[in-house]
């Protein structure tokens, strides 16, 4: 079967040249104007050899909805959103039409991985996506709040998980620029966890400020231990030797030019 990756909330196609690498076809949906213009120049001849599928528009949840409002924020390209912002005054609204994620999927196969990056929205698109038993072998979104992960439970006995510090992307895998999303599947450093253990690691893990992407698999065996623990403990190591990192990236910054 030939593998489609969607990539919701694309931004400037930090991810595409990874994705493009690891499918048949990427199917990119961004919905602020310039970052898919950004992205269009960058890998027109990956569009025009329909390698590459790049939509501008909004993903939501309603099949009933044709066009709806978006809300590009006016000093930083990454920060752009569908729902209203709480902070309005920083943002300029814009009209784009809009495409139901159910539909999206329909119209382009199913998914290999689902990449959900969806300022404030992913959420409502993983629910969506998991209570409709839309296909797929991998999915990640943004976890702020414990119950968003919850949506994963209809899974939990078939399931298996791993985490991404999206702010430490670059100084954990070499590979990948900032503000990129980093890897997915196997190519994520660790085991995949079980249901049980990961959820009580990410409620430690959300206690902390951070951009944390929970990456789910339905075709990986989960690790078998009872010893839940032990994910906290590497994950102490894991910030020492980041900690590390970064002392030596900005040394090299002030020394080395």
């Amino acid at each position: 079967m030939k593998k489609t990756i969607y990539d919701l909330g694309a931004c400037r196609g930090e991810n595409l040249n990874y994705y493009l690498s690891n499918s048949d076809k990427v199917i990119a949906v961004e919905a602020n104007p310039e970052n898919y213009k950004y992205i269009y120049d960058k890998f027109l001849n990956e569009i025009k050899n329909q390698k590459l599928i790049l939509l501008n528009c909004i993903v939501g949840i309603d099949p009933n909805i044709n066009n709806a409002s978006f809300y590009v924020h006016k000093k930083n390209y990454l920060l752009g959103q569908f729902p209203e912002p709480k902070i309005i005054d920083d943002f300029k609204k814009i009209e784009l039409s809009h495409i139901d994620i159910l539909e999206l999927i329909e119209k382009y196969g199913t998914a290999h991985y689902i990449k959900i990056d969806l300022e404030e929205y992913d959420h409502i698109v993983l629910n969506r996506i998991l209570h409709n038993n839309i296909k797929f072998n991998y999915i990640s979104a943004e976890i702020k709040k414990i119950n968003d992960f919850y949506l994963f439970s209809k899974f939990k006995e078939d399931c298996s998980f791993k985490l991404v510090n999206g702010h430490n992307v670059h100084i954990v895998y070499e590979n990948f620029i900032e503000n990129s999303a980093g890897p997915f599947g196997n190519d994520i450093k660790g085991p995949w966890i079980s249901y049980k253990n990961f959820s009580k690691f990410l409620e430690f893990k959300l206690k902390q400020n951070g951009w944390l992407d929970v990456h789910c698999s339905l075709i990986d065996q989960k690790e078998n231990t009872f010893l839940g623990q032990k994910y906290f403990l590497f994950d102490r190591l894991l910030n020492i030797k980041i900690k590390f990192k970064k002392k030596l990236f900005r040394w090299k910054k002030k020394y080395i030019k």
